[in-house]
């Protein structure tokens, strides 16, 4: 069997480890994990599900590459600046405990 010290000079090395990725890249691991699960740097398992995940040299500017070009979403309609002196628009579902008043909980 050959070792690793008997590998040929020659052979770039193509993939990064996430702890390599993580000092090249100056983010934190948990940030790496967290772009990695929203899929929003490319990676790769040769082992499959629960093995080891290797990243791409170029993983990180692939990334900043995909969020650069990816198309900015309109503003919307009613933000911070929009609700100054209104009611903020009501949710969906049932109003919280806290905001519930004494009378409505005896009802």
């Amino acid at each position: 069997m050959a070792s690793n010290s008997n590998q040929d000079p020659s052979i770039r090395r193509v993939f990064l480890t996430k702890q390599e990725l993580v000092v090249r890249s100056g983010l934190s691991a948990a940030t790496i994990q967290r772009y990695k699960d929203s899929r929003r740097i490319p990676f790769f398992q040769p082992g499959g599900k629960g093995r080891r995940v290797l990243f791409p040299l170029n993983a990180i500017e692939a990334a900043q590459r995909e969020l650069t070009t990816e198309p900015s979403s309109p503003p919307h309609s009613e933000g911070p600046a929009d609700t100054a002196g209104r009611n903020p628009p009501k949710l969906p579902g049932p109003r919280p405990h806290w905001q519930t008043s004494p009378q409505t909980k005896m009802r």
